[in-house]
């Protein structure tokens, strides 16, 4: 029995033993967790780039503190600021859906079906000698009838109020009246690959104060008329109000608000224009500069950082466009927080339109990624303003690849940069040879022919092989097409070139 009861102690004694290991390492362990969480503590109070620092990525950073069971500020921030980045691109992707439109006259409202007959039917009082001239006549009738539906309808689909001038008067000096605005519509024409390069105005913009709705308009054919191919595309391009620019203290040295010519980068949006703002739910009340820092520095989420900052803390917009702007592009920081101060940023790609034209002519550098990371991030750009700031972009960069056409070892560090009759929607800009400053090489302008931007060393561009003429030419199914007066490549030359 002794022995039995020596063997119970024993047991006892090693289940003890067991029982104060276990705590022991229970201790250590609730110990380490401790330790651990005070340590993550002490971490979030330190910069956010430090803190990514300790563990290699943001990711593994969250991935901590989210075993741990640790709050951070910090990177409650930054997750906050990503969602609410995601909701901008979703928003500004809803936007460039409902400005297209694929339309045919069955999508008509009642009364423009009405007055899109009654237009057709007035050309038969007109008398025509050209069949092509009739066609385009019915094809522009065609056009401009669904544009001005498009605006009944981006009304009505925005509940907004919308009453129709040429319901009661067809030569209605403006077309409609949107939210109680008079606005005249007006649309640039393509057929096939032909695209007309502006909104032209023939009273001025400044003609009783003329607001304009562009509309972007194209179809594969003109003899589309009255078939099942009677489809046209369409984008909204936005609304242009020279009132606008009467209370900004900013000067536009090319692209003039007083014109009879717009291009794309004239417009803003037509939400911003009549105030429709998204209602965003992840938006947080505050932030840590260093957070935003970090963002900037990654070139992570910009339009939420811009979007925060624009609207709820613009005393640091300043210092927010010195972390992502290159020295050289400092300038531009004083015409940025101009608009926001007028509450007119949407009007942002206008002066930068202007403000590229300046660097250009002058031979400044220009940081092609400084300006698209800041710029494209802080406003919604239509993608026609998109493609019309990086084909500035473009020319930029091939400033130092031009050679006069005339003599071949001089290059733009000898040359000067001018504008072609001053001021204009797409200008035509050339470099002016030292040697003889009648002498000129083009290296930015439109087609006439086909309304594309041609710049200088672009595919399939090419300086004009002219003795006298440095124009550039391009290709369009397979004729080769110069400026409209050129001797050899233009307009006249080409008819002739046809006729055989």
């Amino acid at each position: 029995m002794k022995v039995l009861a020596d063997n119970i102690d024993l047991i006892n004694l090693r289940d003890k033993l067991l029982e104060n290991r276990r705590q022991i390492r229970l201790e250590k362990q609730k110990e380490a967790l401790r330790s651990m969480k005070n340590s993550l503590v002490e971490l979030a109070k330190k910069p956010i780039e430090k803190q990514i620092s300790e563990y290699e990525n943001f990711d593994y950073l969250v991935s901590a503190y989210q075993k741990y069971q640790v709050a951070n500020d910090k990177i409650e921030q930054i997750i906050s600021i990503e969602k609410l980045n995601k909701e901008i691109i979703s928003y500004e992707s809803s936007i460039k859906e409902s400005n297209n439109y694929k339309v045919s006259p069955s999508d008509f409202s009642e009364n423009k079906k009405k007055q899109y007959h009654f237009r057709l039917n007035s050309l038969k009082n007109n008398v025509y000698n050209d069949l092509q001239k009739h066609n385009w006549d019915r094809f522009n009738i065609r056009l401009y009838t669904a544009t001005e539906w498009i605006a009944e309808d981006w009304a009505l689909q925005n509940k907004l109020p919308y009453y129709d001038y040429n319901e009661i008067n067809q030569r209605s000096p403006q077309d409609c009246q949107l939210n109680g605005i008079d606005i005249d519509v007006k649309t640039t024409i393509g057929v096939g690959r032909r695209h007309l390069k502006s909104y032209y105005s023939a009273k001025g913009t400044t003609y009783e104060n003329e607001i304009i709705l562009g509309i972007k308009s194209s179809a594969e054919k003109r003899d589309i008329i009255g078939t099942n191919e009677d489809i046209s595309d369409h984008t909204i391009q936005g609304i242009f109000d020279p009132s606008l620019y009467n209370k900004i203290n900013l000067e536009l040295n090319y692209f003039l608000a007083s014109t009879k010519l717009v291009n794309a980068c004239y417009f803003q949006s037509l939400q911003s224009y009549f105030n429709l703002k998204p209602n965003y739910i992840n938006r947080i009340s505050n932030y840590d500069d260093d957070v935003f820092d970090y963002l900037i520095m990654t070139r992570n989420s910009l339009s939420a950082v811009f979007y925060l900052t624009v609207n709820y803390f613009p005393k640091k917009l300043e210092r927010t466009l010195k972390l992502i702007l290159p020295v050289v592009h400092h300038d531009l920081i004083a015409i940025i927080t101009e608009l926001n101060s007028k509450n007119s940023l949407a009007l942002l790609p206008h002066y930068l339109a202007d403000y590229l034209i300046g660097k250009i002519q002058d031979k400044e550098e220009i940081i092609s990624e400084a300006i698209n990371h800041a710029v494209c991030s802080i406003f919604w750009f239509h993608e026609d303003k998109q493609k019309y700031i990086k084909n500035l972009l473009k020319l930029s960069r091939v400033l130092p690849k031009v050679r006069c056409k005339f003599h071949q070892k001089e290059n733009m560090k000898e040359m000067d940069i001018k504008l072609y009759e001053g001021k204009g929607p797409i200008p035509t800009i050339y470099a002016q040879c030292s040697k003889e400053p009648t002498n000129r090489t083009t290296i930015f302008t439109y087609s006439w022919k086909t309304g594309e931007t041609l710049i200088y060393g672009n595919t399939g561009v090419e300086v004009c092989d002219s003795s006298s003429c440095g124009c550039l030419t391009h290709l369009n199914y397979g004729i080769r097409y110069g400026r409209r007066s050129c001797n050899k490549y233009g307009e006249k030359q080409q008819k002739i070139i046809n006729s055989y």
